[in-house]
């Protein structure tokens, strides 16, 4: 029965070894993505560009729906007076206005995002590559990114941050 017990032992000490030496300890660290995007000078560049094509798709907008609303105003007044092929004719012109400025909208819409999709990708690869470096070199085996929200919990592990934004040169 001894002989059992320490047979028994023995594999549970082999087999936790040779556990471990499997899964070495995890290195974990964590950023926050979002804090690191504002302290990048290019993203100020990038927010720059889509608030100036933001006011450009903007500015268009208000330009059509002042004409539509011009056109409106002028037929409402002279109705009365118009014959009934220039009513036909001048509603036409309004409704396809009307329908202009919504499929404007639509566009413009798909517009910005395809415009933020295309000033934010070059710093959204530029910190997964520097991530990427500081995670190879400091051996870390997870970083978790704290500004997306699913990490509900964490305590330690290691704030990357400023080695991602020393690799970025970020002051």
């Amino acid at each position: 029965m001894r002989r059992l017990k320490l047979l028994f032992w023995m594999l549970c000490v082999v087999s936790f070894g040779s556990a471990s030496a499997q899964n070495p300890t995890q290195k974990i660290g964590h950023l926050d993505t979002q804090k690191l995007l504002t302290l990048m000078p290019e993203a100020k560049v990038a927010d720059q560009k889509l608030k100036d094509h933001y006011k450009e798709l903007e500015d268009e907008l208000k330009t059509m729906q002042i004409e539509y609303q011009s056109k409106l105003e002028d037929y409402q007044k002279k109705a009365p007076l118009l014959s009934d092929a220039i009513k036909m004719a001048k509603e036409k012109e309004i409704r396809d206005l009307g329908n202009r400025i919504q499929e404007f909208e639509g566009t413009a819409q798909d517009s910005y995002m395809e415009m933020s999709q295309k000033v934010q990708q070059p710093l959204l690869d530029s910190i997964q590559k520097a991530i990427s470096e500081v995670a190879k070199e400091g051996s870390f085996t997870y970083i978790l990114d704290t500004s997306a929200g699913n990490v509900l919990y964490f305590e330690g592990g290691i704030d990357v941050l400023p080695l991602v934004k020393k690799k970025l040169n970020i002051p």
